[in-house]
């Protein structure tokens, strides 16, 4: 979502992104909060994400999607699955950024696979606001995803790289692959 040049460095040719200090050091404060949440520590500072049970999110694998991810966080509460995400960023003014819609979108999908149950909302955790956006994951979320994920297929097929529309001159390259696109 963020720029499909990204899939296409990844999955078609096998490159690696090289991180910079700042992606780092957001992968380090991933890993931070998943130990606190594995030892029932729970951090997080919104009201809309207590009340729930902190469940060991582990890497899921969906044969129908051909997915393989891990939310940040699953909560569980009364027949219901919730995956969290957190991002070490500032929202879209209080809503959450369509990447990271998308991101929850693909969560509850892999979610009903693996634990067959329905996914109806996700979170998205702006660890610098200390913000909880809720995600509804409606039918047009699923079938959003759903095309996302068919043109990552075909992307794969014809090992063509896809159109982006972003300039790569004027790119920050804050997803590892700058090296390559300039």
């Amino acid at each position: 979502m963020f720029c499909p040049l990204i899939t296409y460095y990844n999955r078609v040719l096998g490159l690696s992104p090289v991180m910079d200090f700042q992606q780092q050091e957001s992968k380090e404060l991933h890993e931070e909060l998943r130990e606190k949440m594995k030892k029932r520590k729970f951090p997080l500072k919104d009201k809309r994400l207590s009340g729930f049970k902190p469940m060991d999110a582990h890497l899921m694998y969906s044969e129908r999607l051909n997915v393989l991810g891990r939310p940040d966080l699953l909560l569980k509460s009364e027949g219901e699955v919730i995956p969290v995400d957190f991002k070490f960023m500032r929202s879209r003014r209080g809503k959450a950024w369509p990447d990271h819609r998308a991101q929850i979108g693909l969560y509850a999908l892999l979610i009903e696979d693996v634990y067959d149950t329905v996914v109806r909302r996700g979170f998205i955790y702006y660890a610098l606001e200390e913000r909880a956006v809720e995600v509804k994951v409606t039918p047009p979320l699923r079938r959003w995803v759903l095309s996302i994920l068919r043109e990552i297929r075909e992307m794969d097929e014809s090992q063509e790289p896809p159109k982006t529309w972003r300039n790569p001159e004027s790119c920050s390259g804050g997803c590892g692959y700058r090296h390559v696109c300039v």
